[in-house]
């Protein structure tokens, strides 16, 4: 059945005459008539295959891995966004609903169009809390999910599309671990060869800007809404409700405008 077709089997499928010529005239035979019935495991693995593929699900794996761990471990989410935000190792939770309405809004309308969410509010009210518990849903889980403290962004430097490409693989090295920059800047490249229609490749969770008043953060959202980027990085940025409207002026530079997300103080209303 094509369904549990081993990929050994669907590789061998797909080039039955370098099966007969390195095995024999049989396997060759054998090769052509699973091809007849493969074509969708065959197509399956040439996609797995494809440059813009190579890499992919590991490191969305590992990303989904980080969130788990700063979702459930106060330490881990001190580490990762400078405040305890770990909602799992809480008893009891509030489900904030009208802000993952908003969300959810976002993602089946904006997104698609490059829009960058943020979610603004006053001190305290739990924005990245907010963003962290929608995530943890399930939401953007086919993306590789990269959580950048604003601490991050003052060493970018100039705003220009190889910097910020640089910025985004420095990450994608944080989350591996292993290799260098120079590897994963290679490898964001293929990455964002990715064809629009298999979806967006990396999500960037932006937290706090407003901790980093004088960062240029108009100037790395246009350039995040560039070719380069467009259809294959979402934004999601957390900021006070002040730096938000005062500072960066509702963002209202970009040729796509924010998705606003407000997040209210807590309540128990539906």
């Amino acid at each position: 059945e094509e369904q549990g077709l081993a990929s050994l089997a669907a590789l061998c499928a797909s080039a039955p005459a370098i099966v007969e010529k390195l095995v024999s005239a049989e396997a060759g035979v054998h090769a052509r008539v699973l091809a007849e019935v493969a074509q969708a495991a065959i197509e399956a693995l040439r996609r797995d295959m494809a440059s813009w593929s190579l890499g992919f699900e590991t490191l969305r794996t590992l990303s989904r891995s980080k969130l788990e761990r700063a979702w459930a471990d106060p330490r881990a989410a001190q580490a990762d966004f400078g405040q305890d935000v770990a909602i799992g190792a809480r008893l009891h939770r509030v489900q904030r609903l009208r802000a993952k309405a908003k969300f959810e809004k976002w993602l089946v309308s904006e997104a698609s169009v490059d829009a960058p969410l943020v979610a603004f509010g006053s001190e305290g009210v739990g924005k990245t809390w907010a963003v962290l518990d929608w995530l943890h849903d399930g939401h953007l889980s086919e993306t590789i999910l990269l959580t950048v403290p604003s601490s991050a962004l003052p060493a970018l430097g100039a705003i220009t599309e190889l910097s910020v490409k640089r910025f985004i693989a420095d990450r994608l090295y944080e989350l591996a671990g292993r290799r260098d920059p120079a590897h994963w800047l290679v490898r964001l490249d293929l990455l964002l060869r990715r064809p629009p229609e298999e979806g967006p490749v990396v999500t960037l969770f932006l937290d706090g800007i407003n901790q980093e008043p004088s960062a240029p953060w108009l100037a790395l959202l246009k350039a995040l809404q560039g070719p380069a980027f467009a259809g294959r990085v979402l934004v999601i940025v957390t900021t006070r409700t002040l730096h938000f409207r005062d500072k960066l002026a509702n963002l209202s530079g970009l040729v796509v405008p924010v998705s606003q997300a407000e997040i209210d103080a807590y309540d128990l209303e539906p």
